[in-house]
């Protein structure tokens, strides 16, 4: 099954006859089937959450912006691995996909002690979001209500939303930083100038 949306991805797979071909398809649904065990992407944030929901593990091929940290915690936690587009070739490809599918030992130093394979832990993962004690539903609901009880309240106010722009950006700071850099290059300016200076009148004197 391959999602075309384009005329471009269209001519990729022209003459290809063991795919079927379409314009839209339920990526949670398409998890969630039990035939599939692996799931290569970009690293963003909902496809994640999609695909550590069904337990399956991943191949995350990072692009921009936060799927960079995205694909560090997904090894950190043992649920896949990472693959830099600079560095992709059909043999790490290849390997990286069976070292997922096929490896029971050791996945991480940060799970040395446990014997996890990708995707036990990535079904660990999955039983703990589906398990988690609140729901977003009740989550909502609960601080709706305490918000209704208990009004505005100063106490939860971070302080940073009373700073003004100078504070708040820290231009003060730099703007002292910077002068102090001036005058550094002043002082180093003027020292040049006075070194060359006694340098130039030693060689009149001595002609």
């Amino acid at each position: 099954m391959v999602f075309i949306d384009d005329n471009t991805t269209s001519s990729f797979f022209k003459g290809v006859t063991n795919c079927d071909f379409s314009e839209w398809l339920p990526q949670s649904d398409i998890l969630a089937h039990p035939r599939l065990k692996l799931f290569v992407m970009h690293g963003g944030i909902n496809g994640l959450e999609e695909a550590l929901f069904r337990g399956v593990p991943v191949v995350v091929i990072p692009l921009f912006a936060d799927q960079f940290r995205n694909g560090r915690n997904v090894e950190k936690r043992g649920v896949g691995k990472v693959l830099l587009k600079l560095e992709l070739s059909e043999d790490r490809i290849r390997s990286t996909i069976q070292e997922i599918l096929n490896n029971d030992s050791l996945v991480s130093k940060a799970l040395s002690k446990l014997h996890f394979s990708y995707k036990q832990n990535a079904l660990r993962m999955s039983k703990l979001m589906q398990e988690k004690p609140f729901s977003a539903e009740q989550r909502l609901v609960q601080w709706t209500n305490f918000a209704v009880a208990n009004g505005v309240l100063d106490v939860l106010h971070v302080q940073g939303s009373r700073l003004n722009s100078i504070v708040y950006f820290n231009l003060d700071v730099i703007a002292v930083f910077l002068v102090c850099v001036c005058l550094f290059m002043v002082v180093i300016i003027m020292l040049c100038r006075a070194i060359r200076r006694s340098v130039l009148r030693k060689k009149v004197k001595q002609n």
